[in-house]
């Protein structure tokens, strides 16, 4: 990381993110999380006196453990889909439960039609591309012959690829051959289900 030509030092790094995240409402949980992140390399300079110490690996470790189990994640945001595009399911995440989404009509429209983009590259099964990078959260997709299901966060995180992988094989057992014609209609009972297997895979912290 660089501020014009000039390399920052890992404390540099920090001290710019403290300014960062300096943001009203959140400033002493931010604060909080880049003191133990100052911390951590402080100790890790101090076990980089002995030669023996192998010090890149460990340093990569300790920070993403810290940044991964202290930064608080968004609720993410839950789609399933058609393989042709229609809105079957839509909804976000919380601890509480299932809540309806707050995202507007044309935001939808937009994430809809970035989806559809990425349906079409992962048709091609050589494709490795799964993740659209749309600025403030990350659109993850997977995709059967039947449905298609989506998660929007905040940043792309290996586990919620992992979630979303096991509710789509879940979807697809129970429902894919119903929903690969769907109709346009959604037995509430299948939408609960549904809901209910979204719940207990995806954990948020």
């Amino acid at each position: 990381v660089a501020i014009g030509r000039k390399p920052l030092t890992e404390v540099e790094i920090i001290d710019e993110a403290d300014k960062v995240l300096d943001v009203k409402g959140r400033k002493r949980q931010n604060k909080a999380i880049v003191k133990k992140i100052r911390k951590k390399i402080v100790e890790i300079e101090d076990l980089s006196a002995d030669p023996s110490f192998t010090l890149e690996d460990v340093k990569l470790e300790k920070l993403v453990e810290t940044i991964e189990n202290k930064i608080p994640i968004p609720p993410p945001t839950f789609l399933l889909l058609t393989v042709d595009g229609r809105l079957i399911l839509m909804g976000e995440i919380h601890k509480s439960g299932w809540r309806k989404s707050k995202i507007e009509g044309t935001l939808l429209s937009g994430i809809l039609s970035a989806i559809m983009t990425l349906i079409g590259e992962v048709a091609d099964e050589s494709s490795s591309l799964r993740t659209i990078d749309a600025g403030a959260f990350q659109i993850m997709l997977e995709q059967s012959e039947n449905v298609v299901s989506v998660l929007l966060v905040d940043r792309n995180i290996p586990e919620f690829r992992n979630y979303l992988l096991t509710i789509l094989d879940h979807i697809d057992k129970d429902y894919g051959s119903y929903l690969k014609y769907w109709s346009g209609y959604s037995e509430p009972k299948m939408v609960e289900h549904i809901k209910q297997q979204i719940m207990e895979t995806i954990k948020v912290r």
